[in-house]
């Protein structure tokens, strides 16, 4: 079992610098930014829009919608309204 452990973290770790590598960002700044965030910055980063596409139905209160992002404060705001009436 221990084995199996060892190879999932050296996994993760081996994922993690690549996507260091890539995007030039440490993967702690990466999880603590928005995707609205990370929009931004890619956009600025690379001149030209950037866009999250989603490949699966998201169900409940996730932020993610076909054709924009919308922010966490205004996936509340919105739910807010739809179940105060």
């Amino acid at each position: 079992m221990p084995l199996m452990v060892s190879q999932a973290s050296t996994a993760s770790a081996i994922l993690e610098q690549a996507v260091e590598q890539l995007t030039g960002e440490s993967v702690a700044l990466l999880r603590s930014r928005s995707l609205e965030e990370t929009r931004k910055v890619a956009e600025k980063r690379h001149g030209r829009a950037f866009r999250f596409i989603s490949r699966f139905p998201f169900i409940g209160r996730g932020n993610v919608l076909r054709d924009r992002l919308v922010t966490r404060k205004d996936v509340e705001a919105t739910l807010d309204r739809a179940l105060n009436g």
